[in-house]
């Protein structure tokens, strides 16, 4: 049979098992301090497509960086799946050299002119 000590009810009539690890809190129930909190984390591995778009290249210059050695490789995760470690990324993209080329203007579709098609 448990003990009060070995279970503890959270305020709402559930009752959980205690880890010897509580203290009461504010509210009256029990606040578990076993379990780190959940933090916020940046993940491992990046694929090709969160890869491109992270360097701001198309995945087939990434590809083709790869494949000049100019880029790092990715590793193998499982017998089908690749994948970038984001560190080596982040190293590669600080490695880049800066550059004295002003950005270009925006050369996108949109701000060509149309020609007109009148009859």
């Amino acid at each position: 049979m448990a003990t009060m000590r070995d279970k503890h009810s959270d305020g709402c009539g559930n009752i959980h098992a205690s880890q010897g690890k509580s203290s009461h809190d504010m509210t009256g129930g029990f606040e578990d301090h076993s379990m780190p909190a959940p933090t916020s984390m940046k993940p491992l591995y990046l694929d090709l497509p969160t890869v491109a778009a992270t360097v701001s290249l198309s995945a087939a210059s990434v590809q083709k960086l790869v494949r000049e050695n100019q880029f790092p490789k990715p590793r193998m995760l499982s017998g089908r799946r690749v994948a970038w470690l984001t560190r080596e990324i982040e190293e590669w993209a600080e490695e880049r050299p800066i550059s004295d080329l002003i950005p270009p203007p925006n050369t996108g579709h949109n701000n060509r002119r149309r020609r007109s098609t009148s009859s």
